[in-house]
């Protein structure tokens, strides 16, 4: 959902069913019956009995992000989190998946052959042995079922250090901020969202990065953050090169009043060539040669 603006996601699910829906706000009680929307811009984080609802660092270039819900809520109620991934872009929701699993709960995955854009589901299922695949119109009835009888275990599954850690770096708790250039080794790149330095590390067999502020990526995420990135400095070089354009241009007007062909020329012949230089950039994205498309 976007940062800015109103989100009318519990208005749309309070009309669609007989479970009210509200945004949460930060120390919201968990109560039965009632669906939990995160609000614009903030992460929703389960603990237990309650919420927080805070902004956090983003993961995957988003906030709220699944991620962090599905990690807090493995976290903070183990065998009792059944987790769903829908229909969706890129890799999000397979870390927070992976949590889940981790702690005994229960993975749902749609089928991606069903969903419209299958790039999430698909993800999810190939690193998390997820406990059901199954199309859209089947999976409340499961969920219903779920909620409706014990859990397999009632015997939780002990935290893992990286689980707690990245659980507090949502949280934005202060030592585990301190701590978050301790996951992985350095990577060989920065992080988009800060150029600060990345490390990597596997979250079993699922490659992960996090900076050593708190941002957090997948990889098919973290291509499309550069690819991002890559877009906002290429056309901030083209804007250094407009003005450098007209700079030049100025001064060779300047030459010229004061009758200093030398240098009139000069600066004149540089322009030219800055102009030249703009050109090739507006052609090159006229063809779609600069930007390579998203992954």
């Amino acid at each position: 959902m976007p940062a800015e603006g109103p989100s009318y996601l519990p208005d749309i699910l309070s009309r669609a069913g007989p479970l009210p829906a509200v945004h949460v706000t930060e120390g919201m009680p968990i109560e039965p019956g009632q669906i939990y929307c995160a609000t614009p811009d903030h992460h929703l984080l389960i603990e237990p009995g309650h919420i927080h609802s805070i902004r956090g660092m983003k993961e995957n270039g988003f906030r709220p992000a699944i991620d962090a819900t599905l990690r807090t809520a493995a976290r903070a109620y183990g065998p009792r989190v059944v987790g769903v991934i829908l229909t969706g872009m890129l890799d999000d929701g397979t870390a927070g998946l992976l949590a889940v699993k981790r702690r005994g709960g229960y993975a749902i995955v749609q089928d991606p052959d069903e969903a419209l854009y299958p790039s999430m589901p698909h993800t999810a299922r190939r690193y998390v042995s997820v406990d059901a695949v199954l199309r859209l119109a089947d999976i409340a009835p499961m969920l219903m079922q779920l909620a409706h009888e014990p859990v397999a275990s009632t015997k939780e599954i002990a935290m893992d250090d990286h689980l707690e850690l990245e659980a507090n770096i949502s949280a934005l708790g202060q030592e585990a901020l301190e701590q978050a250039d301790t996951l992985g080794v350095p990577a060989p790149f920065s992080c988009p969202d800060c150029g600060g330095v990345l490390m990597e590390f596997y979250d079993q067999d699922f490659l992960r990065f996090r900076c050593q502020i708190g941002h957090a990526y997948s990889p098919e995420s973290l291509v499309a953050r550069q690819t991002d990135q890559l877009d906002i400095t290429l056309w901030a070089a083209y804007r250094a090169i407009d003005e450098r354009a007209t700079l030049l241009r100025r001064l060779a007007a300047e030459a010229q009043r004061l009758n200093d062909e030398r240098e009139a020329h000069r600066f004149t012949q540089f322009a030219q060539r800055a102009e030249y230089q703009k050109e090739q950039f507006r052609q090159a994205y006229l063809k779609g040669d600069v930007n390579e498309e998203r992954p």
